[in-house]
């Protein structure tokens, strides 16, 4: 935003996205006007990377055909350690500190796992 001169704006964050949007919204309340957080990593589940695994792999069946060549080549590029270990990473993250921090009006989009 600094670069190019933006001053403040609407930020979206999904997933691991949320989680950098609600740290960022925290740290620098100043820049945003709203956030919306869809599905924020970040928040404790209680899970393992494990039991994320299969929801996951089940929420496979709902995507686009098209998009699983540019997910397998993205796998596939990032390598399967660093893959892992940015999963572990983002799982050991607890977003909740910084919500008191957040003071722009925000959306939290949350779902039910995909049955």
């Amino acid at each position: 935003m600094e670069a190019v001169g933006l001053e403040r704006a609407h930020l979206v964050g999904h997933s691991m996205g949320g989680y950098i949007a609600a740290v960022l919204a925290a740290r620098r309340p100043e820049i945003m006007r709203r956030l919306v957080l869809v599905a924020p990593a970040g928040v404790p589940t209680g899970r393992s990377m494990h039991g994320h695994l299969l929801p996951l792999l089940r929420a496979g069946r709902y995507m686009t055909p098209g998009f699983l060549p540019v997910l397998a080549r993205d796998a596939l590029r990032t390598g399967p350690v660093t893959l892992l270990g940015a999963a572990r990473e983002i799982l050991a993250e607890d977003v909740r500190g910084h919500l008191r921090g957040i003071r722009a009006p925000t959306l939290l989009v949350w779902g039910v796992g995909i049955p």
